[in-house]
């Protein structure tokens, strides 16, 4: 800092702090909304907010929920002993009632709530029953029977067992985080809790609510771990400095700080997401770090008895203090803009956020700092407390031991950098989501038995265009399809699959009354069949001109690199599609 300015901001602290309230205002003003107290400010938990995903690849997505509709639902599963009863069909369909009443939710499907395909006198029909026909007790072996080996339901709205009976609630076509706020998906679970009864196990999982009670819990974060953070400064603060102003001063140039970068991203309309998240934290260290040396140099000043005029002793602090307060505050910014380089978005906002942070902590140091000195007349240390001794005796000691084992510690520098070198060749890319949470924890708890009982829980989509109409309606198509399914039903991270390929072979059987569950050989007749069986489940994997077909399937694992090693595996076998086919994948696997 120029001395003439150094000169000025010793002699007109009075303008720099009335500066720095009516900016903390300002900003208190755009934070809180003063009708009713609450943060302005939001949290996106969206794997959108820190995926890499191209505008291509999210179109894409789009393209697909606009072609087979939303393809994450929330699973809502009634855990029994036996889900045929005619008291959990009630449940069961009093529940997808109800949750297809709430606002956002676009659609269900269930045991109850969809149109499953049967065979009566001949006659293929597609319909459900009626809440009337639920509670005759012959209700539940008809629908076992036609359950039974139906892979459109066996396995997708019943589990094989026929313990567990799932709702899919599919939610409105709307932006993550327009659902977050919505609270969908803490509605769906208070309305699922309702049917919790004796011998009925509620469980709820899908993307919304992980992500749901992501938001929930970066939200407690932010309340819990920046306020514990700055408890233990506080400590800390005492302990070295022993006075009122050492304590006071950085964590009211901390707090400002926060409140002027929070309010910028109020302001600039960007939530916090899970990268974002971390520069409350940021900001809190680096304030301490900045106002420690400020403070420091001044507590010498006093202590040397230089300069007793308020005025002189300001100046001479800042001439010590604002070329390394600067210089570190430059170091930092220019590594953090330097992560602007990345391809993830969130990691952008982080590194511009944290650095303007830095530049407002830099700014405060500067400024609000020696304007508060200026007027705090330098006064007594607190009375010493446990252990007050620790950095000045410990500091002595330790130069002590440095200047004496200088070679063996160096020495140890060296090993130590040599075997973190190899630990860090074995370092694996990866990120779990689920797994983040305590293992008592519902979402953790419900997550884990849907996987187990409804085979998967973690939606994957692999889109297959032909470029061309009734592609899919020509049997060597359907035959690879048939072989892809098979490859994915074997591997060990798969759940469940389901596709095209199940509603052919499901209307062979029913219509051509094949016991071998085939394919036709003629593509007129599978032409024929799929316009007989078009219907709202046919259509979620199928176009209507057959050039598009979309193969669902649910992992069981949240760990990314397992799915990416699953992926790789999948590639392979993708590659052995006929020419022709264009394969993408999608889904909160593939965005994972």
């Amino acid at each position: 800092m120029p001395i003439r300015l150094c000169q000025w901001v010793a002699v007109r602290s009075n303008w720099f702090l009335a500066l720095t309230v009516a900016l903390t205002l300002a900003a208190l003003s755009q934070l809180i909304d003063p009708r009713n107290g609450s943060l302005r400010l939001s949290i996106d938990p969206s794997l959108e907010a820190i995926s890499t995903q191209s505008q291509a690849d999210r179109d894409y997505a789009d393209l697909i929920r606009l072609r087979f509709g939303n393809r994450e639902p929330v699973m809502v599963v009634l855990r029994t002993d036996d889900i045929y009863t005619p008291e959990n069909l009630a449940r069961l369909n009093r529940l997808s009632r109800t949750l297809a009443s709430l606002d956002g939710v676009e659609s269900v499907s269930s045991l109850t709530a969809t149109n499953i395909p049967r065979i009566e006198a001949g006659v293929l029909s597609y319909s459900r029953m009626a809440s009337e026909a639920l509670r005759d007790p012959e209700a539940g072996s008809l629908l076992r029977q036609s359950s039974r080996s139906n892979p459109l339901i066996a396995g997708q709205l019943v589990s094989e067992d026929g313990r567990s009976g799932a709702i899919l609630v599919y939610p409105e076509s709307r932006s993550e985080l327009e659902l977050m706020q919505s609270s969908l998906a803490d509605r769906i679970l208070r309305t699922a809790d309702a049917e919790r009864a004796d011998g009925v196990d509620i469980l709820v999982t899908g993307p919304l609510t992980v992500r749901s009670e992501i938001s929930d819990t970066v939200g407690r974060q932010l309340r819990i771990v920046v306020p514990a953070i700055i408890l233990l400064i506080t400590l800390l603060l005492a302990l070295v400095f022993r006075t009122l102003r050492g304590i006071l001063i950085p964590l009211a140039t901390i707090s400002i700080a926060l409140v002027w970068i929070l309010a910028t991203l109020s302001f600039l309309g960007r939530p916090i997401n899970l990268i974002t998240a971390l520069v409350p934290p940021f900001i809190v260290t680096m304030g301490l770090a900045y106002c420690a040396h400020v403070l420091t140099e001044y507590e010498h000043l006093i202590r040397t008895h230089k300069h007793e005029d308020p005025v002189a002793r300001i100046f001479a602090l800042l001439r010590e203090v604002s070329v390394p307060v600067m210089v570190t505050g430059l170091a930092t910014i220019a590594g953090l803009l330097a992560l602007m380089l990345n391809e993830q978005q969130a990691m952008i906002e982080f590194a511009w956020a944290s650095g303007l942070g830095t530049a407002y902590l830099v700014f405060l140091a500067q400024t609000f700092v020696p304007a508060l000195l200026r007027h705090i007349k330098p006064g007594h240390a607190l009375r010493p407390l446990p252990w007050s001794n620790l950095f000045e005796g410990g500091g002595a000691k330790l130069a002590r031991f440095n200047q004496q084992r200088r070679p063996l510690i160096l020495w140890l520098a060296v090993g130590t950098f040599v075997l973190s070198l190899v630990l860090a060749s074995r370092i694996e890319i990866g990120d779990v989501f689920v797994g983040l949470f305590p293992e008592d924890a519902r979402v953790r708890v419900d997550y884990h038995a849907i996987s187990q009982s409804m085979g998967g829980a973690n939606p994957l989509d692999i889109s297959i265009e032909g470029g061309s109409d009734d592609v899919f309606t020509d049997p060597k198509n359907l035959l690879a399809l048939d072989g892809l399914q098979d490859w994915l039903k074997q591997q060990p991270e798969v759940g469940s699959v389901y596709g095209l390929v199940d509603h052919v072979k499901l209307l062979n059987r029913y219509l051509a009354d094949d016991p071998g569950w085939g394919i036709p050989q003629s593509r007129d007749v599978i032409r024929q069949m799929l316009f007989v069986g078009e219907g709202e489940l046919l259509r979620g994997v199928v176009n209507i001109d057959r050039s598009a077909t979309l193969v669902q399937v649910r992992l069981r694992v949240d760990d990314t690199a397992p799915i990416q090693r699953f992926l790789d595996r999948l590639q392979h076998q993708l590659d052995k599609l006929p020419s022709g086919l264009t394969v993408r994948l999608a889904g909160g696997a593939v965005v994972m």
